[in-house]
């Protein structure tokens, strides 16, 4: 191979001299010699041949499958050239075949067309470069509509996209949509200048879902908006609210005075909805959205699309010309200083100080009250970044402001904010105020204020602030009382902190517009903190969906019979609460969360009328119950309802009395820690019977009724049959069960199963139920020694066993159960003793792909054996305090793609046979003081880590 790699790279130049040559010297003088499209279009096939030469020369070995394929290609491509240039350097008319197919595009899409040849079905050549022709006619139509299929510029330029991302429809989609809406040859250069830009990484395009075209199609507004966007870095984790609160600072942007947020809410829609955004949530399993992002093309298209007007400066890059630039963002960090050009920047109407790092100390910026005086046009200010303490003068000059975020600053918010009489937004979450002045009332414009936790009270005659609509806390204090809200009109989330009594119970019963209500006493409250039932609570607003409750002092919440709308309700942190509201009727109530209620000893009493069998608790998905130390159980009724809505998950930690919970027969998963084993068990038993799917009509042959050892669990077990078994439960988690028996069974269908930290746990039996499990943990069981059933497992992928003292996984009869873990790829061994007993049960693991092996305290060296792992690709040894040497056996894993050294002080040597590891393409070598000592010299020729220096991380 190294001799047809020569000898084509010496064609190569031979070539690229003979059409350079006749090009400039001897084809001008042939009628029908090469043009200059000709030259470039032989020059770029030759190179595409030489670039292919060149990864040959590094990567494909003698004896190779690929030796024929290349060869073919390169003496297919290179006879080609060389009779086609031949041809017309001679004048004559006739032309290759390969050539006649070229008539209508002298570009082929050659990548294109070598893909298709080397599928794993090829096309035939005729039919390849018919199909690559047609797919590079149709991007050309798409792209450039009004124009002639043979314009010889449209057609290179698309050539040059299509031969680059080829392999990405979605992408070559929304390049030919930018094109279309250019009519001028140089609107497509520019176009192709941006998009080049743009798309910087084509890998990273494979989740791009977004046609690009559509922007074309926004409204004005819309696409005015969505400009704003590019003051933002790439990653950039957007609040909804706060977007749109940005938007109406902006003349001409929300236009609509009566309600710029319900018309942001409407433009954000429409732009979630054409992909410019996506949602972020909070965890893999929740449905709850934290933030929004852009996808990092969208970030690069519009920041090109944007300018002049609108910049981000993300690294530092000296002065900035700010003669046309509106809106100005900066990126800052605590090395960041203040271009002198920003005392020039008149016309700026936004400027936005942005943390490099989410826990960035704020900065400190040298005349900034000189800066911000000079700014006399700004209409929003993001200050989060700065620390605001030395600012306070210069705010007044703004009087266009509509926008402004302050970072830390003093205690008291300087007078000079009250006379921004145009001021929309205030928000002081990031600031230190505790307090508001007197005259705050005459930001008489004010339409959304945050104030966070600190505040200590309210301003005095708040309510004169008629357009006041957000307002995120509002605090009981020592100048408003509850009713002090007057005539608010307050839509959306609302906190109320008491701090001081209140004697107006209906003053929120009224407030339609607000639908998340938090309601917390603080320890300063100076209420009643009685348990008895007098202490009353509020009435609540009949349109709220959530609603919180933290540290009440009374007994009982009343009733909460009009709240029919509620979706979540979580109760924390109330000492004296005996009784809760009737709740099980709710229509909508999807999560219920029940936290730290040291007097509640059932969650529903005897005289809850308003049960339905047919719809008790009809639409929970969430059942949370934490730290209720003295609850005894759901009801004191002798038998329990049935939550039967779907795909149900249940958690429940420190209720050690508990002994009853509904049955859930549709039970997704639950995560228990610190109950009573009766509990569990009785968890284990709704599960195993909910799993036995009664809807299809078979034959059922005579039961023979076992008593289990479970306290009420009455197993129905015929030896011959068992009825088709179906279930939603994906995942259990059972931690901290102190008093758990000796042995645990499982009879469930699942997918996920951990146990951590049940000492007394001596046996785990798995039945055949639960062949379907994927993944199994455990942790911290000191008294376990039998998971032999677990082996014979053959759907288990994950298997993390971590400081289980006593158990042992491997004897010479243990081969034939470890061959039972057919679909193991990966293991985990963390803390286990006798690791030189596995060898007979690793063995047998024909699939495993990762192996871990931490904190082995005694052993000295990695068995030999680990080298028959052949089809091991990431193996990391980790916390091995006495190990030194390790095996020559290592270099035989030939499928090794990542290695990890962690934390080994006394390993001090590479075997040799590290240089065969030619699949790696990580190594981290970390905490191994005399490994880093030895081999930090990697140009060192003896260092067997000499040709893995790109892959290193030696600390």
């Amino acid at each position: 191979m190294e001799d047809l790699v020569q000898k084509n790279h010496i064609i190569l130049r031979e070539n690229k001299e003979k059409i350079s040559f006749y090009n400039g010297s001897v084809a001008s003088r042939f009628e029908g010699g090469m043009t200059g499209i000709d030259v470039n279009r032989k020059l770029k096939m030759l190179d595409f041949v030489e670039a292919k030469l060149n990864i040959a020369d590094s990567t494909l070995k003698p004896g190779g499958s690929l030796h024929k394929r290349l060869e073919e290609r390169v003496k297919h491509v290179l006879s080609h050239l060389e009779s086609s240039q031949g041809d017309q350097i001679k004048g004559k008319a006739k032309e290759s075949e390969y050539e006649s197919h070229e008539e209508n595009h002298e570009n082929i899409g050659l990548e294109r067309l070598f893909m298709l040849l080397e599928e794993e079905i090829p096309m035939e050549k005729d039919q390849a470069i018919e199909q690559a022709q047609n797919e590079l006619t149709l991007f050309i139509n798409k792209a450039f509509i009004d124009e002639p299929i043979d314009n010889k510029i449209l057609s290179e330029i698309a050539t040059e996209f299509f031969n680059k991302y080829h392999h990405d429809p979605t992408l070559l989609e929304s390049i030919a949509a930018l094109f279309s809406s250019k009519h001028t040859a140089k609107e497509w250069e520019d176009c192709c200048d941006i998009v080049l830009r743009i798309i910087r990484n084509a890998s990273k395009t494979n989740l791009f879902n977004l046609k690009l075209g559509s922007y074309e199609q926004l409204l004005s507004e819309i696409q005015k908006c969505v400009h704003y966007c590019s003051l933002f870095p790439k990653d950039y984790i957007f609040n909804k609210t706060d977007l749109i609160n940005l938007w109406a600072s902006q003349e001409n942007l929300l236009t609509t005075p009566e309600s710029p947020e319900s018309v942001g809410n409407e433009y954000f829609g429409k732009l979630l909805k054409e992909g410019y955004f996506f949602e972020i949530f909070q965890g893999e399993d929740t449905s709850d959205i934290v933030g929004y992002k852009m996808h990092f093309l969208v970030s690069e298209f519009l920041k090109e699309i944007a300018k002049p007007e609108f910049c981000l400066v993300d690294e530092s890059q000296g002065e900035i010309d700010v003669a046309n630039i509106l809106h100005l963002s900066f990126v800052v960090d605590s090395s960041w200083k203040a271009p002198s050009s920003m005392f020039s920047a008149k016309k700026l109407q936004s400027l936005l100080f942005l943390p490099r790092k989410s826990d960035e100390d704020s900065i400190e910026v040298s005349a900034m009250d000189d800066i911000l005086t000079s700014l006399t046009c700004l209409r929003a200010l993001d200050l989060k970044a700065v620390n605001c303490e030395n600012l306070r003068s210069s705010l007044r000059e703004l009087k266009d402001l509509r926008y402004l975020k302050l970072g830390v600053s003093f205690e008291s918010l300087p007078e000079s904010v009250t006379r921004l009489e145009n001021l929309q937004t205030l928000d002081l979450r990031h600031s230190s105020v505790m307090q508001l002045p007197r005259d705050f009332p005459t930001l008489r414009n004010l339409r959304h204020l945050y104030v966070g936790r600190r505040l200590v009270d309210m301003p005095f005659e708040i309510s004169k602030l008629e357009f006041l609509n957000i307002l995120d806390v509002f605090v009981v204090g020592e100048y408003n009382r509850l009713d002090a809200r007057g005539s608010l009109k307050l839509v959306g989330e609302l906190t109320v902190r008491f701090d001081k009594e209140y004697d107006h119970n209906e003053a929120l019963k009224d407030n339609e517009q607000i639908t998340c209500l938090s309601l917390i006493w603080s320890t300063s409250y100076g209420g009643q903190t009685t348990d008895d039932d007098t202490h009353c609570f509020l009435q609540l607003p009949r349109s709220l969906k959530s609603l919180a409750v933290r540290s009440f002092k009374g007994g009982s919440f009343g009733s909460f019979s009009i709240l029919k709308n509620l979706v979540t309700i979580c109760i924390e942190d109330c000492n004296n609460c005996k009784y809760l509201p009737h709740l099980s009727s709710f229509p909508y109530l999807r999560s219920l969360q029940l936290r730290d209620l040291k007097a509640l000893e059932y969650i529903e009493d005897n005289d809850d009328n308003s049960k339905d069998s047919n719809s008790y608790f009809p639409s929970l998905k969430y059942l949370s119950l934490v730290d209720l130390q003295q609850l005894k159980g759901w009801s004191s009724r002798t038998q329990e309802e049935e939550i039967s809505s779907d795909c149900v998950q249940l958690r429940i930690k420190g209720c050690p009395k508990m002994m009853s919970v509904p049955q859930i027969p549709n039970l997704e998963s639950f995560e228990t820690r610190n109950i009573h084993e009766t509990l569990l068990k009785f968890l284990l038993c709704t599960s195993s019977v909910s799993s036995i799917n009664w809807s299809r009509r078979v034959p059922i042959p005579p039961f023979k009724l076992q008593q289990s050892t479970y306290n009420g669990w009455i197993r129905l077990g015929p030896s011959s049959w068992s009825p088709p078994l179906t279930s939603r439960l994906q995942n259990v988690e059972i931690t901290s069960i102190f008093e758990l028996g000796s042995t645990l069974s499982f009879n469930i269908i699942m997918k996920s199963l951990t146990i951590k930290q049940c000492p007394k746990l001596k046996k785990l039996d798995f039945k055949p139920n639960m062949v379907s499990l994927q993944q199994l943990i455990i942790h911290d069981c000191n008294g376990l020694q039998d998971i032999t059933s677990a082996l014979y497992l053959s759907a288990l992928q994950k298997l993390e066993i971590k400081r289980c003292k006593k158990l042992s996984l491997g004897d010479d009869n243990m081969r034939e159960a470890w061959e039972g873990l057919q679909s193991l790829h990966t293991l985990k061994l963390i803390g286990i003793s006798n690791l030189a007993s596995l060898e007979n049960g690793l063995m047998a693991l024909k699939s495993l792909e990762e192996l871990s092996l931490h904190s082995f305290y005694e052993l000295k060296t990695l068995p030999e054996w680990i080298g028959k792992l052949t089809k091991l690709q990431r193996l990391a040894i980790r916390n091995w305090p006495y190990l030194i040497t390790l095996p020559e056996s290592l270099g035989d894993l030939s499928a090794l793609q990542e290695l990890q050294i962690q934390c080994c002080p006394l390993l001090k040597q590479i075997p040799d046979s590290f240089a065969r590891l030619n699949s790696l393409q990580q190594l981290k070598i970390q905490q191994c003081p005399k490994l880093f000592e030895r081999y930090q010299n990697t140009s060192d020729p003896d260092n067997p880590l000499k040709s893995h220096t790109h892959l290193i991380r030696l600390k």
